[in-house]
């Protein structure tokens, strides 16, 4: 039975003078708890990239996360990132114990998702999936993506098929004119919860757990539905 986590941010990385640095991750909302013991075999992680062309980046900041999961006791013998450098995805698939959908460019991995076939590859995959803010969105199967600018359009399509909950990444209530411009008028058309950065929904089982600060979206309004170091189970 696969184990997903729909996450905003889990913080592999933090920036010092400058610099961003891969960093240990705390167990905010349990996560770390929650991610090892959902890992029951550490031979091979994949790491699929927003933006299928940017190879240097993608090489970066896949080791940041592999680099921070080893500071935090999880490692694996193998990590492939996979972009369009990639020609076996389905093989690595189906070897694989963790695959982590990177943040970035969430209709440009939209895309490539598309391309190679994703969604139909991952319909019998077993292991741990974390979506990380566009890996998140894309896991939807009818994803949401809230527009970035005001002249622009929100985006609705078909995402991965992994689950039902849409989710808007790295909320903050502070930031009015998103939540009175665009997100208050999407929820009208479909629901979707909002998470602060190192919240995130868990499934397992079947079960679906909201741990961290989340905001229920629907109907042209919202509500504050789970706290920070708190859980509740969604339907």
């Amino acid at each position: 039975m696969r184990t997903l986590f729909l996450t905003s941010e889990i913080g592999t990385s933090i920036k010092q003078n400058g610099e961003r640095k891969p960093c240990k991750l705390e167990n905010t909302n349990n996560f770390l708890i929650n991610f090892k013991n959902s890992i029951t075999k550490h031979k091979i992680a994949l790491f699929f990239a927003s933006n299928p062309t940017t190879f240097e980046s993608n090489d970066k900041y896949a080791g940041y996360i592999q680099s921070s999961f080893a500071m935090s006791g999880i490692t694996f013998e193998k990590n492939y990132v996979v972009d369009d450098r990639t020609t076996n995805v389905d093989d690595l698939i189906a070897k694989a114990d963790l695959i982590y959908l990177m943040g970035g460019q969430t209709l440009v991995q939209r895309d490539f998702f598309d391309k190679i076939k994703l969604r139909a590859m991952l319909k019998n995959f077993n292991g741990v999936i974390i979506g990380e803010s566009a890996g998140a969105i894309n896991m939807a199967d009818n994803a949401y993506e809230s527009r970035d600018d005001i002249a622009e359009e929100s985006h609705w399509y078909k995402g991965l098929g992994l689950t039902k909950y849409n989710i808007e990444p790295h909320f903050s209530e502070n930031n009015t004119e998103l939540i009175n411009l665009t997100l208050k008028p999407d929820s009208f058309k479909s629901p979707f919860i909002a998470l602060e950065n190192r919240s995130y929904i868990m499934i397992k089982e079947n079960i679906a757990t909201l741990y961290g600060n989340a905001w229920l979206f629907s109907n042209g309004d919202y509500q504050l539905i789970n706290k920070i170091n708190e859980q509740e189970r969604i339907y």
